[in-house]
């Protein structure tokens, strides 16, 4: 687990065997808003609903400079940006957020997001598999992934009713890859809440001249902005694509 990193994560030559939960899961947490005056945001974590939280508010996941996003409840609908000018931590699960705006227009169960720790990913030349388990990819950096075997599910997922970790994937390229077995494929599974102002999650998907034991190399849902081109099924079966609520999908 990389949890709220910047910068650029390098994963090359290496191999990843036998691993339980995630392979691989790089992500932030969204804290929720409680209340809100002036300038401050009362916020809190939502990963102490867990009997055991992976971290809590004292896991520095906000710092003095950063930007960050508000939106509506668990949607994906933007309410405002804004700088943070401080932060003080005054519990496990809380904290108050000194920002440089208006917060007027906050509600209660609002979603934050930190928009400066979305770190960049290469992941190149290595090997995943031997493991029931699958690569969790949650940045809003560049991500690339090349010429690698893997055995695994790519997962895009998207969490703002549970764990809350995100952040959303929008720019996301896997070229010349081996996805060996039919459980190597690339799944988005967002749990959010969709609404018409903003009904989707993911973005900018490109997947470009891999090769696939599965015939559905690509299970997407709310999706937009999505490549996929120059694949090739192993034994030469036609792919059939699974799309629920995407759009702008280009297949060749």
């Amino acid at each position: 687990h990389l949890i709220s990193c910047f910068g650029n994560i390098e994963i090359v030559n290496s191999i990843f065997e036998g691993m339980k939960d995630d392979a691989i899961n790089i992500h932030c947490n969204y804290y929720s808003v409680e209340s809100a005056d002036g300038d401050v945001i009362h916020a809190k974590i939502k990963t102490d609903i867990q009997a055991h939280a992976a971290v809590n508010a004292r896991y520095k996941m906000f710092d003095t400079g950063d930007t960050i996003a508000v939106y509506k409840a668990s949607t994906t609908l933007e309410k405002q940006t804004m700088t943070i000018k401080n932060i003080d931590v005054t519990g496990d699960f809380t904290a108050d957020i000194y920002v440089d705006g208006d917060t007027s227009a906050l509600s209660m169960g609002d979603t934050i997001e930190n928009l400066s720790i979305q770190p960049n990913v290469h992941i190149s030349n290595s090997r995943f598999g031997k493991a029931k388990t699958h690569l969790r990819l949650q940045t809003r950096g560049k991500i690339l992934m090349e010429e690698c075997e893997c055995e695994l599910k790519i997962l895009l997922p998207g969490d703002k009713n549970y764990w809350y970790e995100g952040s959303p994937v929008n720019d996301l390229t896997i070229r010349n890859c081996r996805f060996i077995g039919n459980n190597a494929f690339i799944e988005s599974y967002p749990e959010f809440d969709s609404c018409p102002e903003s009904p989707y999650y993911h973005s900018g998907i490109k997947v470009i001249g891999n090769t696939f034991d599965s015939t559905t190399p690509l299970v997407l849902r709310f999706c937009k902005d999505i490549v996929f081109e120059e694949n090739i099924n192993s034994l030469g079966f036609e792919f059939k694509n699974k799309f629920d609520s995407c759009a702008e999908i280009t297949e060749k």
